[in-house]
């Protein structure tokens, strides 16, 4: 359902950055973490939660669309030189009539 808010308020905001992360991708994440399953079966359940998180927000009229930040493990992750994989492809998508 297309939003029904006003398309020019006196400011300018665009959502930006992670999302809520779906309860089977945190499910999986864990199972992941845990060494339970391997990154080829996490990786699937990631696209699936970025095709939806992308829908949500193209559905809302969003002009700004973010992939939810879903394949990060953490923003902080970089920084504490961890070498576990990281999952970082963050994208910013902006529909045809941006």
């Amino acid at each position: 359902m297309a939003s029904t808010a006003p398309r020019s308020p006196p400011f300018r905001a665009e959502h930006l950055g992670s999302l809520l992360r779906p309860k089977e991708l945190l499910t999986k994440r864990n199972a992941f973490e845990a060494g339970k399953i391997s990154q080829a079966e996490l990786s699937p359940v990631e696209d699936e939660a970025v095709k939806k998180t992308v829908k949500m927000q193209t559905d809302l009229g969003y002009r700004a669309i973010s992939d939810g930040e879903y394949r990060y493990v953490s923003y902080l992750l970089p920084q504490q030189g961890t070498s576990k994989a990281c999952f970082f492809s963050h994208h910013l998508i902006l529909p045809p009539a941006y």
